[in-house]
């Protein structure tokens, strides 16, 4: 009987010790895990372009009309200040001009009806190997050694995004069009995202734009 109560006191003093071991790595990993999250908020505050603070997106010459039974919103998009962008350009992230427009049905008693929602994207990126900017529209990639804040501010404008069937469009009916646009940085890990959801990824602040109509 001694003997077995003795190897069942050694078993149960092993386990605890295993037990208190892993506890100890849980503890570690959490530890470390924690400095990690700390370290990447303090780059990202070292290395977010303040410069970008100063800028801002600008929407102009906005018209909404009906094209081949289309209803489209045509606009121009002037960006002032482009040391933010060329600075994150340089330093090899990817950049994501987001155009959203979308149009409410209103009503009176209830909340607006959602009708359609439609992006435009454009992306900027650098070819470090080539040395040359790179923007992708819609339908063409423009490629130019030399940064030029004038040929890009070019490129965006007669933005055009068509939106629904003229059909839908009803007589007497009150409607809004929102425009958002956003330059934003791109191909951050989602779970960052989450983790950083106090965190704007905004590289210049979001310009809106909004106009009732009726037809």
């Amino acid at each position: 009987m001694k003997g077995k109560r003795g190897k069942e006191d050694r078993r149960r003093r092993s386990e605890n010790r295993n037990r208190k071991g892993e506890g100890v790595k849980r503890k570690h990993f959490f530890i470390l895990y924690l400095l990690t999250f700390i370290l990447f908020v303090l780059l990202c505050s070292v290395s977010a372009p303040t410069s970008g603070l100063a800028q801002k997106l600008e929407v102009y010459n906005l018209v909404l009309d009906n094209t081949n039974a289309t209803l489209k919103v045509r606009f121009d998009l002037k960006i002032d200040g482009f040391n933010a962008i060329k600075e994150a350009l340089d330093n090899g992230e990817d950049l994501g001009l987001v155009c959203r427009a979308t149009i409410d049905m209103q009503r009176k008693f209830f909340w607006d009806r959602s009708l359609v929602c439609r992006n435009f994207l454009s992306t900027m990126r650098k070819d470090m190997l080539k040395g040359e900017y790179v923007i992708d529209l819609p339908g063409q990639t423009v490629r130019f050694t030399e940064f030029s804040a004038q040929r890009i501010n070019k490129l965006f404008q007669n933005i055009e995004i068509s939106l629904l069937p003229w059909s839908t469009i009803k007589k007497g009916q009150n409607y809004s069009l929102k425009v958002e646009v956003a330059l934003k940085t791109l191909e951050i890990p989602e779970w960052i995202k989450k983790t950083l959801f106090f965190w704007s990824w905004d590289l210049i602040e979001p310009e809106y734009f909004e106009m009732e109509f009726r037809y």
